[in-house]
């Protein structure tokens, strides 16, 4: 999983110059802005909605995979100068950014998908593993020993939920836009693929 978040980063860099981007600022945001929505939204019918967005992104990705503009610098003329041979080194490098960036993009949207669904699933615990426990905590509490009220088990097993949930909130949205923001760059790409091919074969 590192290897495939860096190998996608890798992709990002001016290719005039080779500087590398830098995505801190932007990530930096993503997670603000995924923890703010994740604890303060109370409402589970975006997941719903996120797991459709991610299909038809996910789609249109393996589509784009299958095509022959996925290929780039395959089944083009041979280069007659110095020109051609750069054009296909270009495009050589545009299709392995694609093809890291649809990595990238499937293997994200796979994990958010599973996420999304084990929230939507609800947090409880099994009925005989709580009955079991509200037993014992009442035992506990009429021997006078140290323990919980039942009111503050109660309590304690809410917050436990209401902060699972909110993470979990949380990474699901912040994976769901890092999806959007790669498939935004993926699309850039396969934009990039179609119009150096058109232009090489123009030339």
């Amino acid at each position: 999983m590192l290897s495939l978040v860096k190998d996608n980063y890798r992709t990002y860099y001016n290719t005039r110059d080779s500087v590398a981007e830098r995505h801190w600022l932007r990530l930096l945001c993503t997670v603000t802005l995924a923890l703010g929505i994740g604890i303060l939204s109370s409402s589970s019918n975006i997941f719903g909605m996120m797991i459709n967005g991610l299909a038809i992104l996910a789609g249109f990705t393996f589509t784009a995979l299958f095509s022959d503009h996925s290929l780039a610098d395959v089944g083009l003329p041979k280069p007659k100068n110095e020109n051609d041979v750069f054009d296909l080194k270009i495009l050589s490098t545009l299709a392995n950014n694609f093809h890291t960036r649809a990595k990238y993009f499937i293997f994200l949207a796979i994990v958010d998908v599973c996420l999304l669904v084990a929230i939507s699933a609800g947090f409880a615990i099994p009925a005989l593993i709580s009955e079991n426990f509200t037993v014992f905590v009442t035992y506990i509490y009429e021997l006078g020993g140290i323990g919980w009220t039942l009111s503050h088990s109660a309590k304690t097993y809410t917050f436990f939920v209401n902060v699972t949930y909110a993470i979990c909130s949380s990474i699901s949205l912040f994976i769901f836009l890092e999806c959007l923001y790669t498939f935004y760059r993926l699309s850039e790409t396969i934009i990039a693929i179609v119009n150096a091919r058109r232009e090489y074969l123009r030339t």
